[in-house]
């Protein structure tokens, strides 16, 4: 009797007892918690809650073929529930992260069509972004970019939207717009994971544009900036082969020497081999030139 007059205490201090191991970063034991107060009765008011706040617990913890399923029986038990929406996220996110791309990507699109003024919307369109990026469909993940609401972020998750602009326009041959949002993006996130690719390709554009000094610019920056990145064997070569074409051989000796020492450079290595050829041959070091062009690959 004094159990069903205070409204079931049993449940309510399990179901606080779950917060606190939530609030004390205890995911696993906070989600067994909550998973118990829900199979005690479903039907208790705060029973969706406890199911929501486990799925969000899994996830939180990395489980998220196991939140993705809290997700689905939330929805399936509780339609039409306040927080349908934030679960439909969830859900959206943690199929994401299982590598069900498509799936996630006609849920993140339903999200939006549902739920425009969520405050996850703009991380859904995120979503729908890199998951177009992924799928090399540049326009298209250009244009989600494009939706996002200009206001900044303090969530770094939001910082790659301005290399998935630039990327996708890179990758269309729009070659100014490339450069704006690439070195944008290079500038305002120096240390944040693919700004050292932003900056060569930033480079690659300026190539392509005809801007030879802008170009040598912006690789001797990558260099100095980025003194471990991947791609500095591409950007030796190119600053050795612009070298080379304005007649600097001192430099582009220097920096093509640095490739080709390498044994493991690949193509890049043989581009260095290429160029100090003819270096040597400007230099009228026809035995040099004859050494450098033997080491190509398929030159007998």
């Amino acid at each position: 009797i004094a159990e069903a007059a205070q409204g079931s205490p049993t449940l309510e201090i399990l179901f606080d007892y779950a917060n606190v191991r939530m609030a004390n970063e205890d995911l696993l034991g906070a989600a067994e918690t909550f998973a118990k107060v829900y199979a005690k009765d479903a039907t208790w008011r705060q029973a969706p809650e406890a199911l929501r706040l486990k799925a969000v617990c899994l996830h939180r913890a990395g489980k998220s073929a196991e939140s993705l399923a809290a997700c689905a029986q939330f929805l399936a038990a509780h339609p039409g529930h306040a927080n349908s929406a934030d679960v439909t996220f969830l859900q959206a996110e943690n199929q994401f992260l299982t590598g069900a791309k498509d799936v996630a990507l006609a849920s993140f699109n339903g999200f939006l069509k549902d739920h425009a003024e969520h405050g996850n919307s703009r991380a859904a369109r995120m979503r729908i972004a890199q998951i177009l990026y992924g799928q090399a469909k540049w326009a298209e993940a250009q244009k989600q970019i494009a939706l996002l609401p200009e206001a900044p972020s303090a969530d770094p998750f939001f910082d790659q939207a301005g290399f998935i602009a630039g990327d996708c326009a890179y990758k269309q041959s729009q070659w100014k717009e490339a450069v704006a949002r690439l070195k944008a993006f290079a500038d305002a996130h120096p240390k944040a994971p693919n700004a050292d690719t932003a900056r060569v390709k930033e480079a690659l554009a300026y190539l392509q544009m005809d801007q030879n000094d802008e170009a040598a610019k912006t690789f001797a920056s990558l260099l100095k900036n980025y003194p471990d990145t991947q791609h500095a064997n591409l950007a030796n070569v190119e600053l050795g082969r612009l070298k080379y074409e304005a007649k600097a051989y001192a430099d582009a000796k220097t920096y093509l020497a640095k490739v080709a020492a390498l044994a493991d450079a690949g193509e890049e290595g043989q581009r260095a081999e290429y160029y100090l050829g003819w270096v040597a041959f400007a230099e009228k070091d026809n035995a040099e030139a004859e050494k450098h062009f033997t080491k190509i690959k398929d030159v007998e």
